[in-house]
């Protein structure tokens, strides 16, 4: 089966006011999205397995409106990082970091690195600007789309179930996606990461880094 090339096109949600109807729905959908694919479980078991690289600092990119991120912060010390500001209800001990994520005052840093459905939102220059944010960890937990028609298979089947913004994002985001092998090249790791890299039957690439002990 031949191997669909990754193309990367704005998501609608990205320009959308985030007061805006359709923001909402959106972000419902993916919320419902992550629960059926399992991503925030996942993450989260990977997280707990991994208590010393925890307590130095988890941080995670695109925290949204920081639903993951209170999850992250039972596990020790959460910073949380988006364009968009703070959630007003999000937890005082956790950290913020608003702005772009390559022009933040204080270089991000700590154990655990963490991106849900993010990373393929970046071209090919800012993932390797990613790579050099994600060496000041221990540990990198990535989940991206798969890209593969059996992703694209299953978005449509979850398409009259969700609003038109996310009709249009799913499929966007799987071509934005990557396949097995690509992500720790495109993010330019070094050789001494040790990679663990699994697609899952719901359409996403679950992706773990680590340092040698």
């Amino acid at each position: 089966m031949s191997l669909l090339p990754r193309h990367v096109v704005p998501e609608w949600l990205d320009s959308l006011d985030p007061d805006d109807p359709r923001a909402a729905r959106a972000r419902r959908d993916l919320r419902l999205i992550n629960l059926l694919m399992e991503n925030e479980g996942w993450i989260l078991h990977q997280v707990a397995f991994r208590t010393e690289a925890g307590k130095k600092g988890v941080v995670e990119l695109g925290s949204g409106e920081g639903h993951l991120l209170r999850r992250l912060a039972r596990s020790g010390p959460a910073t949380g990082c988006d364009l968009a500001p703070r959630p007003t209800d999000l937890p005082c001990e956790i950290d913020w970091r608003e702005g772009d994520l390559f022009s933040l005052a204080e270089p991000l840093s700590g154990g655990i690195l963490v991106a849900n459905l993010i990373l393929h939102h970046f071209s090919a220059e800012d993932l390797q600007r990613i790579g050099t944010i994600a060496g000041r960890f221990d540990t990198l937990l990535f989940v991206e789309p798969h890209r593969s028609r059996c992703a694209l298979f299953l978005a449509r089947l979850v398409s009259p179930f969700v609003g038109e913004v996310t009709r249009h994002d799913m499929p966007a985001s799987i071509h934005a996606g990557f396949a097995a092998g690509e992500l720790g090249k495109a993010l330019g790791l070094s050789p001494d990461w040790i990679v663990t890299e699994v697609s899952h039957w719901c359409g996403s690439l679950r992706f773990v880094a680590r340092r040698p002990a």
